[in-house]
């Protein structure tokens, strides 16, 4: 199957996380334009050898890393995603200020769509990452020359397995294909909770 497309990034808080639950999500919504989207899972490699070959082999995953590209993360949102602290009073731009602080980012659930094509035919893949903790980003600003160079923002962070129902299996990211792309951003503000 070929990616044609990315389209909705969306995150929210996580609200509540039981054992062996279904874990409950807050503050849900889309910040910015996809730009790209990228999963390296890491998976064990354990072979058990016999007989001079190999007999079996754990290939089963352990992590993964997601990075995100959108056009742009506002204030907000890196309150929510990477930690940063809000200063000042609420409503005031005069004295607001957000700083970064030696605060790990929150966990979050985090998702988006894909679009592809096969045999001609359009679909779209909603993906919802169950928890995600983001890493600040570096930073590169480069000055205006002759042309505008456009520069956005790129946030990686690392997605863990959560245990969200009894059959002990360790869950990373929840996929589903859909023939509409309404239907697929219904889904995925679903998991997000978001109602509006």
């Amino acid at each position: 199957m070929a990616k044609i497309g990315l389209m909705n990034p969306v995150y929210a808080k996580i609200k509540t996380e039981a054992e062996n639950g279904a874990i409950t999500y807050e503050g849900g919504k889309i910040f910015g334009k996809a730009i790209s989207a990228s999963v390296t899972f890491t998976t064990n490699s354990n072979p058990l050898y016999g007989d001079d070959t190999i007999i079996e082999n754990d290939n089963s995953i352990t992590g993964a890393e997601i990075t995100l590209g959108v056009d742009d993360i506002d204030e907000v949102d890196q309150v929510a995603l990477l930690g940063s602290i809000k200063t000042g009073e609420e409503g005031d731009t005069d004295t607001t200020e957000y700083q970064d602080a030696n605060v790990g980012a929150p966990y979050v659930g985090v998702g988006y769509i894909q679009v592809r094509r096969k045999n001609g035919v359009v679909s779209y893949i909603g993906n919802w990452f169950h928890k995600v903790q983001f890493n600040k980003p570096d930073e590169e600003t480069n000055t205006k020359g002759e042309n505008i160079e456009w520069q956005t923002d790129t946030i990686t962070g690392t997605a863990l397995g959560v245990h969200i129902d009894t059959s002990g299996s360790a869950y990373f990211r929840a996929k589903k294909p859909f023939t509409t792309y309404a239907a697929a951003l219904t889904w995925l503000k679903g998991k997000a909770g978001i109602t509006a």
